[in-house]
């Protein structure tokens, strides 16, 4: 038996939710393109490369590394300072260190990250052709109207995503109207979520 995948797009931009018992949605960063400037400094001996996603430490802020340039110091020097352009911006960062997933304190940032007008992406301002969500570890209960799903017994409002499940959505107002909550209360479900452009 062979398997057919439709064309999506460009994967573009990516989210990992995990919403508890608190009804969650895809970030407007995640389906609509945009890119940030987000300067920073005291950068220490781990290289952030383009890919990484950084984490805000005190925020918990989330974005992803399109460019990054140095304008003083060095990396391995531990001094570098510069301005790194992000993507998938979730949450607001603070004056905090910033971590790469699984590294503590690669550099640090004095505010939030602000709009790059002049990014020369093709993507830029446009929302995505198609959003593919995935269930990871437990059951979520999903509902792509603006309804907001319920996970309190005898209610049991949306539709089931379960683990290595997964959903194609190609309508924006879907996409925009997707909610998400544990199935099961505080089950530690997670969805994956890709948006392509």
């Amino acid at each position: 038996m062979s398997i057919v995948f439709d064309y999506l797009g460009k994967p573009m931009t990516y989210q990992k939710i995990i919403p508890g018992d608190v009804v969650t949605g895809i970030h407007i960063n995640i389906y609509k393109y945009g890119e940030w400037l987000l300067p920073y400094t005291s950068g220490g001996t781990v290289v952030m490369k383009v890919g990484d996603t950084i984490v805000g430490a005190t925020s918990a802020a989330t974005g992803v590394i399109v460019d990054r340039t140095i304008t003083a110091g060095t990396d391995g020097g531990g001094d570098a300072v510069g301005v790194l352009t992000i993507k998938c911006l979730v949450g607001t960062f603070a004056s905090e260190n910033l971590r790469v997933e699984g590294t503590a304190d690669v550099a640090t940032i004095a505010a939030n990250a602000v709009p790059f007008a002049q990014s020369s992406s093709p993507f830029l301002g446009k929302y995505c052709k198609a959003c593919l969500v995935s269930g990871v570890a437990n059951d979520m209960n999903v509902t792509m109207d603006g309804t907001l799903p319920s996970a309190a017994a005898g209610q049991d409002v949306g539709v089931v995503i379960g683990d290595r499940q997964s959903y194609v959505m190609r309508d924006i107002e879907e996409i925009i109207n997707f909610r998400c909550i544990d199935r099961v209360s505080l089950s530690a479900g997670k969805m994956k979520v890709i948006c392509y452009f």
